[in-house]
């Protein structure tokens, strides 16, 4: 199926340079995917990262978090994640998603924002979550792919 331009949730995170797209209106959820550096674009996109958004307390380190979920799927409030079922974490890899086009195609000094055009791809699994065995049969892996060419914007 196809998700309409109006239904695509982008953001930039100025910290990390992550960049977070919102796949909305999916039977009444979203899948999410986190590119952990939109600089290091083009690039094989991981099942996880370490974010500075999400500090381990009392320590120095930082939580790895996944690339790519799927919240609200089949009923409010349940989430799945390519990383981690809720409570086991996967080893993680460098295929969940791939960004294999980024061109710059306007540049604006003025109100320091570059907008590029994206080309990329989802394909992976997101896992059962153990958290919602209440679920039945909405709780199980689900494989998630698909393409997409989006243009997007950079403030500076």
């Amino acid at each position: 199926f196809e998700v309409p331009t109006d239904s695509i949730v982008k953001s930039f995170g100025r910290l990390d340079s992550s960049y977070t797209i919102s796949f909305m209106g999916i039977n009444g959820g979203f899948v999410g995917l986190v590119i952990p550096n939109i600089f290091k674009c083009p690039a094989k996109i991981p099942t996880g990262y370490k974010s500075i958004y999400h500090k381990i307390y009392g320590t120095e380190d930082y939580a790895i978090v996944p690339t790519v979920t799927l919240h609200n799927y089949g009923m409010p409030d349940i989430s799945f994640r390519n990383l981690d079922d809720g409570f086991h974490k996967k080893e993680i890899t460098d295929n969940a998603a791939e960004i294999m086009t980024m061109q710059k195609i306007s540049e604006d000094s003025a109100h320091k924002q570059v907008a590029y055009l994206m080309k990329g791809k989802i394909h992976t699994t997101v896992l059962k979550n153990v958290y919602h065995a209440n679920a039945g049969s909405i709780n199980r892996d689900y494989k998630i792919e698909g393409s997409f060419v989006l243009k997007i914007n950079i403030s500076f």
